[in-house]
Protein backbone atom coordinates (compact mmCIF):
# COMPACT_ATOMS: atom_id res chain seq x y z
CA UNK A 1 0.00 0.00 0.00
CA UNK A 2 1.26 3.74 -0.44
CA UNK A 3 1.37 5.89 2.40
CA UNK A 4 -1.27 8.42 1.66
CA UNK A 5 1.24 10.98 3.16
CA UNK A 6 3.85 10.33 0.24
CA UNK A 7 3.99 12.81 -2.52
CA UNK A 8 6.25 13.50 -4.86
CA UNK A 9 8.49 16.65 -3.46
CA UNK A 10 11.17 18.57 -5.14
CA UNK A 11 13.73 19.44 -2.47
CA UNK A 12 16.38 22.54 -3.21
CA UNK A 13 18.99 21.40 0.07
CA UNK A 14 21.76 24.02 0.96
CA UNK A 15 24.48 23.22 2.95
CA UNK A 16 26.03 26.36 5.13
CA UNK A 17 29.84 26.56 5.49
CA UNK A 18 31.66 25.14 8.77
CA UNK A 19 32.43 28.93 10.27
CA UNK A 20 28.04 28.76 10.51
CA UNK A 21 27.40 28.56 14.21
CA UNK A 22 23.52 29.78 14.81
CA UNK A 23 20.50 29.36 12.43
CA UNK A 24 20.56 32.69 11.94
CA UNK A 25 23.77 33.35 10.19
CA UNK A 26 22.46 31.50 7.34
CA UNK A 27 19.59 33.92 7.18
CA UNK A 28 19.85 37.40 5.97
CA UNK A 29 19.57 40.38 8.22
CA UNK A 30 17.07 41.71 6.37
CA UNK A 31 14.85 38.75 6.02
CA UNK A 32 14.78 37.99 9.56
CA UNK A 33 13.60 41.49 10.33
CA UNK A 34 10.94 40.86 7.38
CA UNK A 35 10.02 37.11 9.03
CA UNK A 36 8.41 34.94 11.54
CA UNK A 37 10.38 32.43 13.30
CA UNK A 38 9.05 29.29 14.35
CA UNK A 39 11.12 26.10 15.85
CA UNK A 40 10.76 23.12 13.80
CA UNK A 41 8.86 20.20 16.10
CA UNK A 42 10.63 17.40 18.27
CA UNK A 43 8.96 14.54 16.20
CA UNK A 44 11.20 15.71 12.81
CA UNK A 45 14.48 14.61 14.80
CA UNK A 46 16.26 17.32 13.97
CA UNK A 47 16.64 20.70 15.85
CA UNK A 48 15.23 23.83 12.98
CA UNK A 49 14.22 27.05 12.86
CA UNK A 50 11.49 28.10 10.04
CA UNK A 51 11.68 31.82 8.74
CA UNK A 52 8.33 32.60 7.24
CA UNK A 53 8.83 35.84 4.98
CA UNK A 54 6.09 38.29 5.37
CA UNK A 55 4.03 38.07 2.37
CA UNK A 56 4.39 40.90 0.32
CA UNK A 57 1.31 42.10 -1.98
CA UNK A 58 2.47 44.43 -5.22
CA UNK A 59 1.16 44.64 -9.03
CA UNK A 60 3.12 42.99 -11.16
CA UNK A 61 6.03 44.84 -13.24
CA UNK A 62 4.67 44.88 -16.34
CA UNK A 63 1.00 46.80 -14.79
CA UNK A 64 2.15 50.26 -15.98
CA UNK A 65 2.63 49.05 -19.94
CA UNK A 66 -0.64 47.31 -20.16
CA UNK A 67 -2.51 50.24 -18.79
CA UNK A 68 -0.98 52.67 -21.24
CA UNK A 69 -2.08 50.26 -23.74
CA UNK A 70 -5.69 50.04 -22.98
CA UNK A 71 -8.69 51.84 -24.00
CA UNK A 72 -10.40 52.05 -20.79
CA UNK A 73 -9.10 54.64 -17.97
CA UNK A 74 -9.19 50.91 -15.47
CA UNK A 75 -7.97 47.57 -15.99
CA UNK A 76 -8.57 44.98 -13.34
CA UNK A 77 -4.76 44.22 -12.10
CA UNK A 78 -4.24 42.53 -8.87
CA UNK A 79 -1.44 42.25 -6.69
CA UNK A 80 0.61 39.48 -6.88
CA UNK A 81 1.41 37.76 -3.59
CA UNK A 82 5.09 36.40 -2.91
CA UNK A 83 5.49 33.81 -0.93
CA UNK A 84 8.52 32.41 0.53
CA UNK A 85 10.08 30.24 3.54
CA UNK A 86 13.22 28.72 4.57
CA UNK A 87 13.64 26.46 7.32
CA UNK A 88 17.33 25.65 8.72
CA UNK A 89 18.44 22.35 10.18
CA UNK A 90 21.55 21.29 12.80
CA UNK A 91 23.18 18.08 11.94
CA UNK A 92 26.78 16.88 12.77
CA UNK A 93 27.62 20.72 13.91
CA UNK A 94 26.70 21.91 10.41
CA UNK A 95 23.12 23.66 9.04
CA UNK A 96 20.67 22.79 6.21
CA UNK A 97 18.35 24.87 4.47
CA UNK A 98 15.56 23.60 2.48
CA UNK A 99 14.27 26.83 0.62
CA UNK A 100 9.95 27.00 -0.34
CA UNK A 101 8.88 29.45 -2.46
CA UNK A 102 11.30 31.92 -3.52
CA UNK A 103 13.24 31.39 -0.18
CA UNK A 104 16.87 31.48 -1.57
CA UNK A 105 16.56 34.81 -2.01
CA UNK A 106 16.22 34.76 2.36
CA UNK A 107 19.69 32.78 2.60
CA UNK A 108 23.24 35.00 3.07
CA UNK A 109 24.96 33.76 -0.20
CA UNK A 110 28.55 34.14 1.84
CA UNK A 111 27.29 31.02 3.68
CA UNK A 112 26.56 28.78 1.17
CA UNK A 113 28.61 25.82 0.96
CA UNK A 114 29.71 25.71 -3.07
CA UNK A 115 29.46 22.65 -5.02
CA UNK A 116 27.54 20.82 -2.33
CA UNK A 117 24.99 19.75 -4.48
CA UNK A 118 27.16 19.02 -7.35
CA UNK A 119 29.53 16.62 -5.70
CA UNK A 120 25.73 14.81 -4.39
CA UNK A 121 25.22 14.57 -8.13
CA UNK A 122 28.26 13.06 -8.99
CA UNK A 123 29.04 10.45 -6.46
CA UNK A 124 24.74 9.26 -6.81
CA UNK A 125 23.91 10.35 -10.25
CA UNK A 126 24.25 6.79 -12.56
CA UNK A 127 26.84 7.32 -15.16
CA UNK A 128 24.68 5.91 -17.91
CA UNK A 129 21.52 8.29 -16.96
CA UNK A 130 22.88 11.59 -16.72
CA UNK A 131 20.43 14.17 -18.29
CA UNK A 132 22.67 16.97 -18.42
CA UNK A 133 26.07 18.96 -17.75
CA UNK A 134 26.85 22.06 -17.63
CA UNK A 135 30.44 23.87 -18.22
CA UNK A 136 33.04 26.64 -18.21
CA UNK A 137 36.13 27.00 -20.72
CA UNK A 138 38.21 29.49 -20.15
CA UNK A 139 40.52 30.28 -22.77
CA UNK A 140 40.71 33.50 -24.79
CA UNK A 141 37.14 33.96 -23.51
CA UNK A 142 34.56 32.41 -21.14
CA UNK A 143 32.33 30.06 -22.93
CA UNK A 144 29.85 28.69 -20.29
CA UNK A 145 27.84 26.08 -22.34
CA UNK A 146 25.08 23.56 -21.41
CA UNK A 147 25.33 19.88 -23.20
CA UNK A 148 21.25 18.24 -22.53
CA UNK A 149 20.21 15.07 -23.96
CA UNK A 150 17.66 14.07 -25.25
CA UNK A 151 17.11 11.00 -23.22
CA UNK A 152 19.29 9.66 -20.43
CA UNK A 153 23.38 9.40 -21.92
CA UNK A 154 26.95 8.72 -20.78
CA UNK A 155 29.49 11.69 -20.10
CA UNK A 156 30.99 10.48 -23.30
CA UNK A 157 27.74 11.15 -25.34
CA UNK A 158 27.82 14.51 -24.31
CA UNK A 159 31.35 15.19 -25.46
CA UNK A 160 32.95 16.69 -22.61
CA UNK A 161 36.67 17.35 -22.57
CA UNK A 162 38.04 16.98 -18.90
CA UNK A 163 41.14 18.66 -19.92
CA UNK A 164 39.72 22.37 -20.57
CA UNK A 165 36.37 22.57 -19.47
CA UNK A 166 35.06 23.00 -15.54
CA UNK A 167 31.66 21.39 -14.25
CA UNK A 168 29.11 23.80 -13.17
CA UNK A 169 26.05 21.73 -12.53
CA UNK A 170 25.06 17.45 -13.33
CA UNK A 171 21.32 16.13 -13.63
CA UNK A 172 20.92 12.94 -14.21
CA UNK A 173 19.09 10.02 -12.31
CA UNK A 174 20.86 7.73 -9.43
CA UNK A 175 21.06 4.05 -10.00
CA UNK A 176 18.13 3.62 -7.26
CA UNK A 177 15.02 5.54 -7.81
CA UNK A 178 14.48 4.79 -4.08
CA UNK A 179 17.55 7.66 -3.70
CA UNK A 180 15.44 10.14 -5.87
CA UNK A 181 13.67 9.85 -9.34
CA UNK A 182 16.37 13.10 -10.27
CA UNK A 183 19.14 15.09 -9.07
CA UNK A 184 20.17 18.56 -10.32
CA UNK A 185 23.85 19.50 -8.54
CA UNK A 186 25.03 22.90 -8.54
CA UNK A 187 25.32 24.57 -5.17
CA UNK A 188 22.45 23.48 -4.00
CA UNK A 189 21.14 19.99 -4.63
CA UNK A 190 17.90 19.57 -5.78
CA UNK A 191 16.47 16.04 -5.39
CA UNK A 192 12.66 15.14 -6.93
CA UNK A 193 11.58 12.09 -4.57
CA UNK A 194 9.23 10.33 -3.26
CA UNK A 195 7.99 11.46 0.07
CA UNK A 196 6.50 12.03 3.45
CA UNK A 197 8.17 16.15 4.22
CA UNK A 198 8.39 14.80 7.64
CA UNK A 199 11.13 12.07 7.07
CA UNK A 200 13.21 15.05 5.28
CA UNK A 201 15.78 13.83 8.25
CA UNK A 202 16.38 10.97 6.55
CA UNK A 203 17.26 12.62 3.74
CA UNK A 204 19.73 15.19 5.03
CA UNK A 205 21.78 12.62 6.96
CA UNK A 206 21.47 10.79 2.80
CA UNK A 207 22.99 13.80 1.28
CA UNK A 208 25.13 14.76 3.23
CA UNK A 209 27.26 11.32 3.72
CA UNK A 210 27.27 11.45 0.04
CA UNK A 211 28.60 14.87 -0.15
CA UNK A 212 31.73 13.05 1.80
CA UNK A 213 31.98 10.15 -0.63
CA UNK A 214 34.40 9.92 -3.41
CA UNK A 215 32.30 7.69 -5.56
CA UNK A 216 32.45 10.56 -7.71
CA UNK A 217 35.65 9.45 -9.05
CA UNK A 218 34.73 5.95 -10.00
CA UNK A 219 31.74 7.75 -11.87
CA UNK A 220 33.91 9.43 -14.21
CA UNK A 221 34.02 12.98 -12.60
CA UNK A 222 37.25 12.98 -11.18
CA UNK A 223 37.97 16.02 -13.49
CA UNK A 224 36.09 17.99 -10.48
CA UNK A 225 39.01 17.60 -8.14
CA UNK A 226 41.27 19.44 -11.00
CA UNK A 227 39.96 23.15 -9.77
CA UNK A 228 39.06 23.55 -5.83
CA UNK A 229 37.98 26.32 -4.02
CA UNK A 230 40.20 28.11 -1.59
CA UNK A 231 38.81 28.51 1.69
CA UNK A 232 41.87 30.55 3.69
CA UNK A 233 40.91 33.85 4.60
CA UNK A 234 44.25 35.01 4.45
CA UNK A 235 44.92 34.12 0.73
CA UNK A 236 41.49 34.69 -0.68
CA UNK A 237 41.96 38.38 1.05
CA UNK A 238 45.36 38.22 -0.61
CA UNK A 239 43.84 36.77 -3.90
CA UNK A 240 41.24 39.81 -4.50
CA UNK A 241 43.48 42.24 -3.69
CA UNK A 242 46.22 41.29 -6.44
CA UNK A 243 43.15 40.89 -8.71
CA UNK A 244 41.88 44.25 -8.03
CA UNK A 245 45.29 45.31 -8.75
CA UNK A 246 45.63 43.59 -12.21
CA UNK A 247 42.03 44.83 -13.31
CA UNK A 248 43.20 48.53 -12.63
CA UNK A 249 46.72 48.10 -14.21
CA UNK A 250 45.17 46.23 -17.03
CA UNK A 251 45.63 47.81 -20.46
CA UNK A 252 43.66 45.84 -22.11
CA UNK A 253 39.14 45.69 -22.65
CA UNK A 254 38.18 43.20 -19.59
CA UNK A 255 35.01 41.56 -19.64
CA UNK A 256 32.26 40.84 -16.90
CA UNK A 257 29.86 38.31 -17.58
CA UNK A 258 27.85 35.41 -15.38
CA UNK A 259 29.01 32.49 -14.53
CA UNK A 260 26.89 30.07 -16.00
CA UNK A 261 23.88 29.65 -18.65
CA UNK A 262 21.13 31.91 -18.17
CA UNK A 263 17.72 31.88 -19.46
CA UNK A 264 17.99 35.05 -21.34
CA UNK A 265 13.87 34.87 -21.64
CA UNK A 266 13.67 35.88 -18.08
CA UNK A 267 16.48 38.06 -17.60
CA UNK A 268 15.47 41.64 -17.31
CA UNK A 269 18.97 43.02 -16.79
CA UNK A 270 21.82 43.20 -14.38
CA UNK A 271 23.67 45.38 -11.91
CA UNK A 272 26.45 45.28 -9.46
CA UNK A 273 25.66 44.44 -6.00
CA UNK A 274 27.07 46.79 -3.19
CA UNK A 275 26.97 49.73 -5.10
CA UNK A 276 23.54 50.60 -4.56
CA UNK A 277 21.61 53.30 -6.77
CA UNK A 278 24.78 54.31 -8.40
CA UNK A 279 24.65 51.27 -10.53
CA UNK A 280 21.91 51.12 -13.00
CA UNK A 281 20.21 47.95 -14.40
CA UNK A 282 21.50 46.86 -17.64
CA UNK A 283 21.63 43.83 -20.29
CA UNK A 284 25.11 44.72 -20.34
CA UNK A 285 27.11 44.09 -17.27
CA UNK A 286 29.25 48.29 -17.52
CA UNK A 287 33.11 47.47 -17.29
CA UNK A 288 33.34 51.38 -16.51
CA UNK A 289 31.05 51.22 -13.42
CA UNK A 290 32.57 48.78 -11.79
CA UNK A 291 36.42 50.11 -12.64
CA UNK A 292 35.02 53.39 -10.87
CA UNK A 293 34.27 51.18 -8.04
CA UNK A 294 37.24 49.45 -7.26
CA UNK A 295 38.99 52.87 -7.66
CA UNK A 296 37.01 54.16 -5.42
CA UNK A 297 37.40 51.16 -2.84
CA UNK A 298 40.47 50.35 -3.69
CA UNK A 299 42.31 51.93 -0.24
CA UNK A 300 39.23 49.28 1.62
CA UNK A 301 40.72 45.82 0.12
CA UNK A 302 42.66 44.49 2.33
CA UNK A 303 46.63 43.11 2.38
Amino acid sequence: MTDNNEYTQKLAIFLHKETVKEYEQCIKDSAIEESKIYDVKEAIGLSGKIFLYNTIYKFPSWRDSLLKLAEEETVGIGKNASNKAAVVFKHEGRFFSITFGYGKSMLDDTTITRNFGLFVSANLVDPSKIRSLNSMMIEDTLVATQKQAMTLTTQENLQVDPEKEILKSISGSPEQESTAKFLVGTDSLIATKKMKIEDIKESIVFFYSKYKDTKYKENGFGWLDNIHQENDKAVKASLDKKLSEDILDSEKNIVIGPNHVLNWEDINGFYFSGMQNKCPVSIDLEYELYLNYIQTHKNNIKN
